[in-house]
Protein backbone atom coordinates (compact mmCIF):
# COMPACT_ATOMS: atom_id res chain seq x y z
CA UNK A 1 0.00 0.00 0.00
CA UNK A 2 1.20 3.54 -0.75
CA UNK A 3 0.76 6.57 1.47
CA UNK A 4 0.79 10.28 0.56
CA UNK A 5 4.14 11.84 1.40
CA UNK A 6 2.43 15.17 2.23
CA UNK A 7 -0.39 14.17 4.57
CA UNK A 8 0.11 10.40 5.13
CA UNK A 9 -3.32 9.48 3.72
CA UNK A 10 -3.61 5.90 2.44
CA UNK A 11 -3.61 5.81 -1.39
CA UNK A 12 -5.12 3.30 -3.75
CA UNK A 13 -3.02 1.51 -6.32
CA UNK A 14 -2.11 3.56 -9.44
CA UNK A 15 -3.51 6.75 -7.88
CA UNK A 16 -1.72 9.87 -9.24
CA UNK A 17 -3.08 12.50 -6.80
CA UNK A 18 -3.96 12.31 -3.10
CA UNK A 19 -7.72 12.58 -2.57
CA UNK A 20 -7.16 14.11 0.86
CA UNK A 21 -4.72 16.98 0.17
CA UNK A 22 -4.43 16.99 -3.65
CA UNK A 23 -0.67 16.48 -3.69
CA UNK A 24 0.88 14.65 -6.63
CA UNK A 25 1.78 11.09 -5.73
CA UNK A 26 5.50 10.38 -6.03
CA UNK A 27 6.33 6.71 -5.79
CA UNK A 28 9.30 5.92 -3.63
CA UNK A 29 12.22 4.04 -5.20
CA UNK A 30 11.51 0.98 -3.02
CA UNK A 31 7.91 0.79 -4.18
CA UNK A 32 8.95 1.02 -7.84
CA UNK A 33 11.57 -1.69 -7.40
CA UNK A 34 9.19 -4.02 -5.58
CA UNK A 35 6.56 -3.57 -8.30
CA UNK A 36 9.15 -4.33 -11.00
CA UNK A 37 10.22 -7.47 -9.16
CA UNK A 38 6.59 -8.57 -8.82
CA UNK A 39 5.90 -7.94 -12.51
CA UNK A 40 9.03 -9.82 -13.57
CA UNK A 41 8.04 -12.87 -11.51
CA UNK A 42 4.34 -12.96 -12.39
CA UNK A 43 4.61 -15.26 -15.40
CA UNK A 44 7.29 -17.55 -14.05
CA UNK A 45 5.82 -18.40 -10.65
CA UNK A 46 8.16 -20.62 -8.70
CA UNK A 47 9.21 -22.79 -11.61
CA UNK A 48 12.72 -24.13 -11.61
CA UNK A 49 14.71 -25.28 -14.63
CA UNK A 50 13.93 -28.85 -15.65
CA UNK A 51 17.43 -30.15 -14.96
CA UNK A 52 18.01 -28.18 -11.77
CA UNK A 53 18.72 -31.08 -9.45
CA UNK A 54 21.38 -33.77 -9.64
CA UNK A 55 18.70 -36.46 -9.48
CA UNK A 56 16.88 -35.11 -12.55
CA UNK A 57 20.17 -34.92 -14.48
CA UNK A 58 20.90 -38.56 -13.67
CA UNK A 59 17.42 -39.66 -14.79
CA UNK A 60 17.76 -37.64 -18.00
CA UNK A 61 21.16 -39.22 -18.75
CA UNK A 62 19.82 -42.71 -18.13
CA UNK A 63 16.83 -41.99 -20.38
CA UNK A 64 19.04 -40.75 -23.23
CA UNK A 65 21.34 -43.77 -22.91
CA UNK A 66 18.37 -46.13 -22.89
CA UNK A 67 16.97 -44.55 -26.06
CA UNK A 68 20.37 -44.82 -27.76
CA UNK A 69 20.72 -48.50 -26.81
CA UNK A 70 17.22 -49.34 -28.06
CA UNK A 71 17.72 -47.46 -31.33
CA UNK A 72 21.10 -49.03 -32.04
CA UNK A 73 19.77 -52.51 -31.18
CA UNK A 74 16.89 -52.02 -33.57
CA UNK A 75 19.18 -51.08 -36.44
CA UNK A 76 21.63 -53.91 -35.71
CA UNK A 77 18.86 -56.53 -35.58
CA UNK A 78 17.27 -55.06 -38.69
CA UNK A 79 20.53 -55.33 -40.65
CA UNK A 80 21.20 -58.90 -39.48
CA UNK A 81 17.76 -60.21 -40.42
CA UNK A 82 17.40 -58.46 -43.77
CA UNK A 83 15.89 -60.81 -46.36
CA UNK A 84 18.81 -60.19 -48.72
CA UNK A 85 21.32 -60.92 -45.94
CA UNK A 86 19.52 -64.17 -45.08
CA UNK A 87 19.48 -65.18 -48.75
CA UNK A 88 23.20 -64.45 -49.12
CA UNK A 89 24.00 -66.55 -46.03
CA UNK A 90 21.83 -69.38 -47.35
CA UNK A 91 23.62 -69.34 -50.70
CA UNK A 92 27.00 -69.37 -48.94
CA UNK A 93 25.89 -72.33 -46.81
CA UNK A 94 24.73 -74.26 -49.90
CA UNK A 95 27.96 -73.50 -51.77
CA UNK A 96 30.06 -74.56 -48.77
CA UNK A 97 27.92 -77.69 -48.23
CA UNK A 98 27.10 -76.47 -44.73
CA UNK A 99 23.51 -77.72 -44.52
CA UNK A 100 23.65 -78.26 -40.76
CA UNK A 101 23.64 -74.51 -40.25
CA UNK A 102 20.19 -74.24 -41.86
CA UNK A 103 18.54 -77.35 -40.41
CA UNK A 104 15.67 -76.67 -38.05
CA UNK A 105 14.74 -79.51 -35.70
Amino acid sequence: MNYCQQCGHQLEENQTFCTNCGAKVVESQNAVQSQNVMKAGEGSGSRRPVLATKKSKIFASIGVLLILVIASSFFIVKSVYKPTKLAENFILAVNNHDAKKWLIY
